[in-house]
């Protein structure tokens, strides 16, 4: 499929060639990232947006390279767990690839980006949340002698039920543990959540988030192979793209749980039950939950209206919550619709041990659950064109924010992963900056130089486009 015989090197795919092509480019931009440069040719700021745009694209085509680079030996199998489930649906579904793809860039620029200093201070405070006054304060409390008295037991729940019995330090300690959470799960430090919550002595969040991870198994991998790839080129830039999928990543990538649990087999029933806690803490006017704790469970729902109240309201956070909710909406109608044409008619997959429904459960009960995990998706199929009009929608609502040129450029080109006319809207756009220069103000150096780089790169997408239309 890939054009090669037995022997020779595959012939690099579109994405591959538009992959290699961008490299250069982004190369320049982290250079004069790194070194000072007078403020005649370009401000700090103008270089890290520059080169965050080039790793914005970077990142888009990187997952459209991953995809081609898997399908050179992957073959559709039926699907006998979750995990091997997502992977099909990955390198099936274009747009989960491009989705995939901006939420990376989104989380990457969240820890790399100017901003970042008020969250790194943050998180160098300690966030011990182990309840140890209140323990202490309960042992004097008791009847019996200190000696003869066991360890009062404290529900992890407890600050939640009995907010009035914790010492505040205690509950400020779990704050502060539960702010630092969400910052990690904002940038896709999913291995370092995991252990942000053991070593801040709450070991039942991280049992709780590994509930988001998809049942694998290692038998399956064995018998029917796992998706991989070999790189075409390894180089430093192919190291640094995979050290951003690696740390800025969630538990829809391919190879996310590698390093973290075997996963869940219930995974659904857990997300459902995630859903249902953000709903119902919505739902009272002032619910006990505070508002990274409520967050947290919106992320692992993909609930919309309780992850949004912990972002900050600018472009990058706001735009990174709708589209990791849209994300999660896609991924279970992806797996939902696949499931009746790879999986037999009893089995389904997170749903159960073996994919064996639980008793209870009724065809009521699934569709209910579907209805929650679905989202804005649930009754329409999970197309190209219906995810499209989400991602047009999603920029609109969040074009109010948008503070910059470059961040108005950014949101050009992911709209073009769908719409590939909106390339020549950014070509457009850059055009204006240069004859018109930007507040008022002539483009610097680096300015016209990124905007000539773009112009060049659109220009060899383009042609390449051209010549693929034709040979089909």
């Amino acid at each position: 499929p890939n054009g090669a015989r037995e022997g020779e090197c595959p012939v690099p795919g579109p994405s591959e060639r538009a992959l290699a092509a961008l490299k250069p480019f982004a190369r320049i931009a982290w250079e004069e990232c790194r070194e000072p440069l007078p403020e005649s040719a370009g401000s700090a700021r103008a270089r890290w947006e520059i080169y965050s745009t080039w790793t914005l694209l970077l990142c888009l085509h990187h997952a459209e390279a991953e995809s081609e680079r898997c399908l050179r030996e992957w073959r559709p199998q039926p699907w006998r767990t979750e995990a091997q489930a997502l992977q099909h649906v990955f390198l099936r579904s274009r747009s989960l690839r491009a989705l995939s793809g901006v939420l990376r860039w989104l989380r990457w620029a969240h820890c790399y980006g100017p901003e970042r200093g008020e969250f790194d201070q943050e998180a160098q405070q300690d966030a011990d949340a182990r309840y140890e006054r209140t323990r202490r304060m309960l042992q004097l409390k008791s009847a019996l002698p200190t000696p003869l008295q066991t360890a009062p037991a404290l529900h992890p729940d407890g600050p939640l039920q009995q907010p009035d019995l914790f010492d505040e330090a205690d509950l400020a300690g779990e704050t502060q543990l539960l702010r630092r959470l969400f910052c990690a799960l904002r940038r896709g430090d999913l291995q370092g959540a995991l252990t942000l919550c053991r070593d801040s002595g709450q070991p039942w969040r991280t049992a709780l988030l590994q509930g988001m991870f998809p049942f694998a198994d290692s038998s399956v991998d064995s018998e029917i192979g796992r998706a991989g790839y070999e790189a075409m080129d390894e180089d430093d830039d192919e190291a640094a793209l995979a050290l951003v999928r690696e740390e800025h990543t969630d538990w829809t990538e391919v190879g996310a749980i590698e390093s973290c649990c075997n996963g869940n087999p219930w995974r659904r029933v857990w997300k459902e039950q995630c859903w249902n806690s953000a709903n119902r803490n919505l739902q009272q006017p002032s619910g006990p939950m505070g508002l990274h704790e409520l967050a947290i469970y919106g992320f692992c729902a993909g609930h919309h209206e309780s992850l949004l109240p912990a972002c900050r309201n600018d472009w990058a956070d706001r735009t990174w919550a709708e589209l990791h909710c849209l994300k999660e909406w896609l991924v279970e109608s992806l797996l939902e619709d696949g499931r009746k044409d790879w999986c037999g008619a009893d089995t389904f997959l997170g749903e159960g041990d073996c994919g064996c429904l639980d008793p209870f459960d009724t065809l009521d009960t699934r569709a209910a659950r579907q209805k929650k995990l679905c989202g804005q998706l649930y009754g329409s199929p999970a197309s190209d064109r219906i995810v499209a009009a989400h991602v047009k929608r999603i920029l609109a609502a969040t074009h109010g924010l948008v503070a910059s040129p470059f961040t108005a450029l950014q949101a050009c080109i992911i709209q073009a992963s769908w719409e590939p006319a909106q390339g020549e809207v950014a070509v457009a756009m850059l055009r204006s900056w240069l004859a018109e220069g930007l507040g008022g103000v002539p483009c610097p150096f680096v300015v016209k130089q990124f905007a000539s780089h773009f112009a060049i790169w659109q220009k060899e997408c383009l042609e390449e486009s051209d010549v693929i239309g034709r040979s089909l």
